[in-house]
């Protein structure tokens, strides 16, 4: 929905756009009529509930109050460099750090000398991850820390344990565009075992799952990599009872290591914004309050909207819910 002069309400397509504009220079306007398609949508466009009425014309309900539009990258990046400089997924990218000879690391990937290692914060409801890509031979490695995207009641160790794997996959993703790692393989491992059986297991988790958008996002990333992902369980915390390092592998070390710097990342970054993040693979998303749903529980929804429409039975146009 764009608001720039006239009321103009655009409908996504593949390739051309339907639009559809007031009759009369209103922003009150509510009944629009189609225009000529367009190729673009305006970048400061808003995501709005509409209704058919005919095959002209469609009624717009409620206001454009949602987040912004998410625009699709105008070029496929080919390259690192390009992956980074791009706009999509900035949030998981902003606080890479990687090796200066990656040639060298992506030739160790497919040596499989380079293991992957997760985790995540949920502390006081502030969501934080850290992952690291390390070469078991040379001590190469690229990290990676990111608040976690969400609102508030969302925020847990759980989905923050997701979002430590979901950074593994974009690195070797970003990797594979640029160096061709089809045919390899990589295990990544974290310390919590519902998070990794949800991404790796056969069966398709439920839509009524905790962080499910999370969930889904991954599983759609790492079915379209012709990469092989593995993944082990690792006991967490261990150095809670145990201070030499020196008997622990390097996969407990790692685990440490990336559990302090999710912790180190919350503290620096808590004032940042990411409540509604839009994921690249959602297809079907619902809105409640402005707020992103991160699971689709039907007796919660249900319970929501009919409360409301009890409470506020003359007022549903001011319903922000799609």
């Amino acid at each position: 929905m764009s608001e720039t002069g006239t009321r103009t309400a655009y409908q996504k397509g593949n390739l051309y756009h339907h639009s559809y504009t007031a009759p009369h220079r209103s922003r009150r306007q509510t009944r629009l009529r189609i225009n000529a398609p367009s190729l673009s949508i305006p970048l400061d466009s808003q995501i709005i509930s509409i209704k058919h009425i005919s095959a002209s014309k469609i009624e717009v309900i409620g206001q454009p109050r949602t987040v912004t539009h998410y625009p699709e990258p105008h070029t496929t990046p080919s390259t690192w460099q390009e992956h980074m400089d791009n706009q999509g997924d900035k949030w998981l990218k902003q606080h890479i750090i990687a090796a200066a000879e990656l040639p060298s690391l992506v030739e160790s990937i497919r040596q499989n000398n380079v293991i992957a290692v997760s985790d995540g914060s949920g502390k006081d409801r502030i969501g934080s991850a850290a992952a690291v890509l390390h070469c078991t031979h040379t001590g190469q490695r690229i990290k990676a820390a990111t608040m976690v995207p969400g609102n508030i009641q969302d925020q847990s160790s759980h989905r923050s344990k997701l979002v430590g794997i979901l950074l593994i996959v974009k690195i070797v993703s970003m990797l594979h565009t640029e160096f061709d790692l089809s045919g390899a393989s990589i295990t990544f491992g974290l310390d919590n075992d519902k998070a990794r059986k949800a991404v790796m297991d056969e069966c398709h988790p439920s839509v009524k799952k905790p962080d499910y958008d999370i969930i889904y996002d991954i599983r759609k990333r790492i079915s379209s990599l012709p990469i092989k992902f593995c993944s082990r369980w690792i006991e967490g915390h261990q150095d809670k009872t145990n201070t030499d390092y020196d008997t622990m592998d390097i996969w407990t070390l790692l685990n440490i290591e990336m559990d302090i710097d999710a912790g180190l990342h919350s503290e620096a970054h808590k004032q940042d914004k990411t409540d509604n993040i839009p994921l690249p693979n959602e297809g079907t998303t619902v809105w409640l309050d402005n707020k992103k749903l991160a699971h689709f529980n039907k007796h919660e929804l249900y319970s929501a909207v009919h409360g409301r429409a009890y409470t506020h039975p003359t007022d549903k146009r001011a319903w922000s819910c799609l």
